[in-house]
C-alpha cells in the first residue's frame, strides 16, 4: 500500500501538467461573421468572431471533423450560412482548438424572439 501512494501522486502530477488545448466562446449570432461558408467539397470553411468592439478578432476554421449542432441534433455544417440569417440566438456556443483555430463544434441555439 505504501508503494501505491507515491505511484498515484506521480499520476496526478503528470496529469495536472496536461496542457488545454480547446477554449470556448458563447457568443451571440451578431457576433459571428461566415467569410467562407463550410463545403463538402473544399472540405474548409471560415468564420470570424468578435467578442466586443475593442477585442481582436478570431478567425475559426471548419474542416470535415467539425460538428454543427442546432436545436440539439447535428447538422450538416454546410448549413451554418443559412441558420445564421435565419435563426439568430443569444447563445451559440463555439469549442476551437486553440494551436490551429480549428472548430470541434458550434451548437446553436435559436430563440424565437431575438
Amino acid at each position: 500500500m505504501k508503494q501505491l501512494y507515491p505511484l498515484l501522486l506521480i499520476v496526478f502530477t503528470s496529469l495536472s501538467q496536461a496542457d488545454v488545448l480547446t477554449k470556448n466562446l458563447t457568443v451571440n449570432s451578431n457576433k459571428i461573421v461566415i467569410i467562407e461558408n463550410y463545403s463538402s467539397e473544399k472540405k474548409h470553411g471560415l468564420i470570424h468572431v468578435k467578442l466586443c468592439n475593442s477585442c481582436p478578432v478570431n478567425a475559426l476554421t471548419l474542416d470535415a471533423k467539425s460538428i454543427f449542432i442546432l436545436d440539439g441534433k447535428n447538422q450538416s455544417a454546410e448549413k451554418i450560412l443559412h441558420t445564421g440569417l435565419t435563426q439568430p440566438s443569444k447563445s451559440v456556443r463555439i469549442q476551437y482548438n486553440h494551436e490551429d483555430n480549428s472548430i470541434s463544434y458550434i451548437r446553436w441555439n435559436p430563440v424565437t424572439e431575438f
